[in-house]
């Protein structure tokens, strides 16, 4: 008796809305729908997937794609076996071609379901392939798509393989080799050759030789997929702007290399930041070091929380805030490093004198509520006195009085309360 199988060959590039490219597996037919199911007869011996990536050109909007799976199928069964391999299409004109055993086959389309029967949006391209008993054949697929952009545009972008959909074969999948082969360059954004450090790569267990990236799986049922991600920051932090890039540019990409560093708690950004300075010592960049090694080292916001950066160090954090008021700071920054000093030599530093010259000094500068609110709101939290100060001068438009007024009295109560001595707690006596 002959039986009839189906299997589901997922390989695609995702693109954004669709779903992303994944293994073999045995599907159901019903009428002009597929579904997946569990396969009893044929399973997978082996399978290769090869990606070979080329970074999106100027104007356009994903990575390149070029791709090519062969699987080695095999039939443990001792009746014939008719399979319908199919791949699941995202867009119509894509260079999809397949062969079996070195010989090209024709290919049709079908509507995909998922596992709840859902019909879905997209159609998959199959062939017929006839197992005989203890048979193995080589199914092969070659495709062009695009990356997908998992969000703004047009970075970062991602490309996934779904490898769990392997375990719906029979058994385990002796072997599996998937291998992306990356362009001698880094993504847009970066500069020089290609570094691995400038992806995201999932999961752990890949050998990098160069600008290949190999994963290798044996006899295994797949729980997880690959995944990788590249954006231009990633770029960027991999890249050494200040040696590679256009000397026009090498400092604000330094900067903006270093700020990103630092956002994600990594200590190379201060390093990165110091470096600029050193390399690049009349630009505009260089005087907003001292600044932002500050802000690295401590920072705090109105609401009276504090970012702990690459590392603690308020007493360091002073210095360098002083240190960039002494440079051409925009107002902006000149302002936040006032209020950010007057909150280190209060709280952190316990420094009154120094607070207090800091104070007359962010008094004097051109504030205005609700512009400033903020400032007013940092200082007071830290010094209720502080805050009454610099309330009293700040302008205040005819709009804003009542809320001046509002935050006068707020201020004066946690005055009085920071004041007040501690209340003598009740002790009760026995008999």
């Amino acid at each position: 008796m002959r039986k009839i199988a189906v299997c589901l060959v997922l390989v695609v590039m995702g693109a954004a809305g669709f779903p992303a490219a994944a293994d073999d597996y045995e599907s159901g037919l019903d009428g002009d729908q597929v579904f997946p199911v569990k396969s009893t007869a044929v399973r997978m011996a082996s399978e290769r997937v090869e990606v070979f990536v080329e970074w999106a050109a100027e104007g356009s909007a994903h990575a390149v794609m070029r791709v090519a799976a062969e699987f080695v199928l095999v039939n443990d069964s001792t009746e014939l076996q008719a399979i319908l391999v199919s791949f699941p299409g995202t867009y119509r004109d894509e260079e999809f071609t397949r062969t079996v055993d070195g010989q090209k086959v024709a290919v049709r389309e079908y509507l995909v379901k998922d596992p709840n029967g859902l019909v879905t949006h997209y159609a998959a391209y199959t062939s017929e392939i006839r197992f005989e008993p203890r048979q193995t054949r080589r199914v092969r697929v070659t495709y062009i798509a695009a990356a997908d952009a998992s969000s703004g545009w047009p970075y970062p972008e991602c490309w996934s393989y779904i490898l769990r959909t392997g375990a719906l074969w029979k058994g385990t999948i002796g072997e599996a080799q998937v291998v992306v082969h990356f362009p001698a360059a880094m993504p847009p954004g970066g500069f020089g050759p290609f570094r691995s450090e400038a992806m995201l790569l999932c999961p752990p267990g890949y050998e990098v030789n160069g600008r290949t990236v190999t994963w290798t799986f044996k006899d295994f049922e797949p729980d997880e997929d690959i995944h990788i991600e590249w954006s231009r920051d990633l770029a960027l932090a991999a890249s050494d702007p200040v040696r590679l890039a256009p000397r026009d540019e090498a400092p604000g990409l330094q900067l903006e290399m270093a700020m990103f560093l630092i956002e994600h708690g990594a200590p190379s950004g201060v390093v990165a930041l110091k470096e600029l300075r050193e390399a690049f010592p009349q630009s505009a960049e260089a005087k907003l070091v001292d600044y932002y090694i500050g802000c690295a080292y401590t920072h705090f916001y109105p609401s009276g929380g504090r970012l702990e950066g690459v590392a603690w160090k308020p007493y360091a954090a002073a210095q360098h805030y002083e240190a960039a008021l002494r440079q051409p700071l925009d107002d902006a920054r000149r302002r936040d490093a006032l209020a950010q000093l007057f909150v280190l030599y209060t709280q952190e530093l316990g420094e009154k004198a120094k607070a207090d010259r800091t104070l007359a000094r962010l008094r004097k500068e051109n504030l205005s509520l609700p512009e400033h609110g903020e400032l007013l709101e940092m200082v007071g939290l830290a010094s209720p006195e502080g805050g009454l100060a610099l309330l009293e001068a700040m302008k205040v438009g005819p709009d804003d009085v009542l809320k001046a007024e509002d935050i006068r009295s707020r201020l004066e109560r946690e005055r009085q309360s920071r004041q007040a001595p501690p209340a003598q707690a009740k002790v009760q006596g026995g008999s």
